[in-house]
């Protein structure tokens, strides 16, 4: 088991991870957390009562397969798009989740 350090500075729901990896940013209520690690992996962790849920994604890459605006696609979307899903989709589901989180915490 390897031992490793971590400090968050917290400016409201707002959180700064830093590591020996290096700076992460995240946002979130308690139990409930959507945001960046160091190497920029998007990622979103949620539980209460002992059962947790964390996903990570793999970072995002510039030299992703861009597509002309005028062509018409032909067929299904190529095999390296396959479960790649949008952010905006992410950011929708962690607001809902959030949103559900903050109502039965009233």
């Amino acid at each position: 088991m390897g031992f490793y350090l971590r400090k968050a500075l917290r400016f409201g729901p707002l959180r700064v991870n830093l590591s020996q990896h290096g700076l992460g940013l995240s946002a979130g209520v308690t139990g409930a957390r959507f945001g960046l690690d160091a190497s920029g992996h998007p990622y979103v962790h949620a539980g209460r009562g002992g059962l947790y849920y964390r996903k990570r994604w793999p970072a995002p890459t510039a030299s992703s397969p861009t597509r002309e605006a005028d062509a018409l696609p032909s067929g299904p979307p190529p095999a390296e798009t396959h479960g790649v899903i949008g952010w905006w989709w992410v950011l929708a589901g962690v607001l809902i989740f959030l949103w559900v989180a903050w109502l039965m915490g009233h």
